[in-house]
């Protein structure tokens, strides 16, 4: 095999290799955060397509997608202690979660739950150890250094928050996922009650809860469109669906066509982008249906028609803001530009996208829209409210999208010759 890849060319298409007996070589090499990586290749017979290569591509990414970073158990003992409890629990659970989730659970076990309760057998957790874990997240600091994926690459980067407390929000998160964990281990072990309960969650009273203030009004939101319109043509139509629905980034760079209706004058949610990947579910495995504001429409048909007109290469998949490549697009494609428009737009406020989806949940309720219309069209939902959600139906939802009138163009002035 070795030899017969010498002189192997590169084509157009990342991972894509052409052999010189013309044969198609696919190769993927995918970096972990812990500096490891991983390697996945394969010949294709005579007579396969770019498109068999493209996709081959993708499965072998897919396969080598970074297992969940689960917690080495310590060696059996006659009594099991929470770490190898914690092994099994999310080698079970771990399945059923979304990727991102699942990230986050190992996250909180590997680095905040194992370190003090870890050592300690199931039987004896009690709750003044859970209280004593609880006063130790609250006086713990932020570390030094961070690590940030980009694309294949891993980078550590100084941390300007290295020594100051986490944010209440963060501790909160491990706060679930311990109180869930001791929750299973009490019905497991057929304890009346868990060790978790009757003791308070973590706190951080004297940290300022600034982020519900970091929102913008109609206007704002009217002027920032107009300033991505303006200058960032190429991405105007995706940052109008996220100023004008509040979807998630990952839902909003998720959406193909047959999503959109446009003789309804709606958009359906149901797929979104995660680690990457177009997942055939959203964040909360719920579909969800959103109206369109008649500016958004516009928006979309004159988007949709540049598309066609461009002969873009994103067609085949279907989706409405793919990259040059005719892939998925990942929200930190567009990450960049959000501190240009900031400053573009005169506002003090950090924009990006969940300041966009704050935004138009305070409109939303500063409107006067009922807390079950709102969790309906932002996604916001729980497993004691999903029943109630279902019975929204679309004229209230209609009448909710009415009320909020961003300020904006319908299509950009002078588009981009590149359509994402």
């Amino acid at each position: 095999m070795a030899s017969s890849l010498k002189g192997m060319a590169k084509t157009q298409h990342t991972g894509v290799f052409r052999l010189k007996d013309g044969r198609l070589f696919a190769r993927v090499t995918v970096h972990y955060a812990d500096r490891t990586s991983r390697q996945a290749k394969q010949v294709l017979p005579l007579g396969a397509t770019m498109d068999d290569a493209r996709r081959l591509v993708l499965e072998l990414k897919a396969s080598l997608q970074q297992p969940i970073a689960t917690p080495t158990p310590h060696p059996q003992d006659t009594f099991q202690t929470v770490q190898q409890y914690c092994v099994r629990w999310l080698k079970v659970k771990g399945p059923r979660l979304s990727p991102t989730t699942a990230e986050g659970y190992a996250e909180a076990i590997n680095e905040r739950i194992l370190p003090r309760l870890g050592w300690m057998e199931c039987k004896d957790v009690t709750r003044q150890a859970i209280e004593a874990w609880v006063v130790w997240v609250e006086k713990s600091v932020q570390p030094a250094t961070r690590t940030m994926r980009k694309g294949e690459k891993v980078i550590s980067y100084a941390n300007p928050k290295a020594g100051q407390p986490y944010h209440e929000a963060t501790m909160r998160k491990w706060w679930r996922c311990l109180k869930t964990i001791l929750g299973d281990m009490a019905a497991d072990l057929k304890e009346p009650t868990s060790a978790a309960q009757r003791v308070r969650q973590p706190q951080r009273p004297e940290l300022p809860g600034v982020r519900e203030q970091r929102t913008l009004d109609a206007d704002g939101m009217g002027t920032l469109l107009v300033v991505a319109g303006k200058h960032f043509p190429q991405h105007y139509a995706s940052i109008a669906v996220m100023a004008m629905t509040g979807m998630r980034a990952g839902e909003v760079f998720g959406l193909q066509w047959d999503a959109v209706d446009f003789t309804a004058g709606t958009i359906t949610v149901r797929r979104a982008i995660s680690k990457g990947q177009l997942r055939q579910r959203t964040k909360t495995g719920a579909w969800r249906t959103i109206p369109m504001h008649a500016a958004l429409a516009a928006v979309l048909e004159a988007h949709k028609k540049r598309q066609i007109d461009a002969k873009h290469v994103g067609l085949r998949t279907g989706l409405l803001f793919p990259s040059d490549k005719g892939t998925a697009r990942t929200p930190s494609g567009i990450r960049k530009i959000w501190t240009e428009l900031k400053e573009l737009a005169g506002t003090d406020i950090r924009v990006g996208n969940q300041v966009l989806r704050r935004s138009v949940n305070t409109q939303l309720v500063l409107a006067g829209v009922d807390r079950i219309t709102t969790r309906a069209i932002l996604g916001h939902t729980s497993e004691a409210m999903t029943q109630r959600y279902a019975g929204i139906g679309m004229d209230a939802k209609k009448d909710a999208v009415s009320r909020i009138t961003p300020t904006a163009p319908t299509v950009a002035a002078e588009p981009s010759p590149t359509i994402h």
